[in-house]
């Protein structure tokens, strides 16, 4: 009786840590594409990273860490990493309520924090082939906003925080849209931009995401934002 428990504890085990390696390989095997918002057939979409900053703001959409995706991320940890002051959610939070934060940037969207974000987003990918079609499709998994610094006449990117895809395609209000440019009277939906593929973008690598989990023993905020 015991071998035969141990024999199914062990199959158990096999099974288990298999499935897990095949999701962490699926994984790997994405596609990290590039879309850059001042190509003219991307323009309708430039201010996707300022929709999803003000969703995030208004503590409608969770964010996660750039090299760190299982790891949440709050409003002001992001707000802070960029250095925009002291700023916090809508609505305020118990805890940063001794911090001024600025309404207004929540519902404006012509601040000039937000520019630097409008160049390019990236999305994470997987590419696999649909039988029902006969043909390849793309199941994105996540989105991640690259941030432009600029010092001097050099610019280089750094990396935003990251969005489920899941979550972003729940965003279906009505100011949470991306304009159509044949018919402003009917903008289109994150699901509808993204699985009709109303961008254009460039493949940079093949792994999930750029860089190395941190190191944990450091337990350093920075590493998880850019190596």
């Amino acid at each position: 009786m015991k071998k035969y428990l141990y024999l199914l504890v062990f199959i158990f085990s096999v099974a288990f840590t298999n499935a897990q390696t095949k999701v962490n390989n699926t994984l790997k095997q994405g596609e990290l594409m590039k879309v850059p918002l001042l190509e003219k057939f991307n323009l309708p979409g430039r201010n996707l990273p300022k929709l999803l900053i003000k969703a995030y703001c208004e503590g409608l959409i969770q964010g996660y860490y750039p090299l760190q995706v299982d790891s949440p991320c709050s409003y002001h940890k992001f707000m802070k990493q960029f250095g925009f002051g002291k700023t916090q959610a809508i609505p305020s939070a118990d805890e940063f309520t001794d911090i001024q934060c600025p309404i207004s940037f929540c519902n404006d969207l012509n601040s000039p924090i937000l520019e630097q974000f409008q160049h390019s987003y990236e999305i994470i990918q997987n590419k696999r082939f649909d039988k029902n079609t006969s043909k390849e499709v793309y199941d994105i998994k996540y989105v991640r906003l690259i941030y432009v610094k600029e010092k001097g006449d050099l610019m280089f990117d750094l990396f935003g925080p990251v969005f489920k895809y899941e979550d972003v395609i729940a965003l279906t209000r009505e100011d949470f849209k991306i304009m159509n440019p044949k018919n402003n009277a009917a903008n289109f939906t994150f699901k509808q931009y993204f699985e009709g593929r109303m961008f254009h973008g460039y493949l940079i690598q093949t792994s999930l995401l750029k860089g190395k989990d941190p190191d944990p023993k450091k337990n350093k905020e920075k590493d998880m934002w850019q190596q």
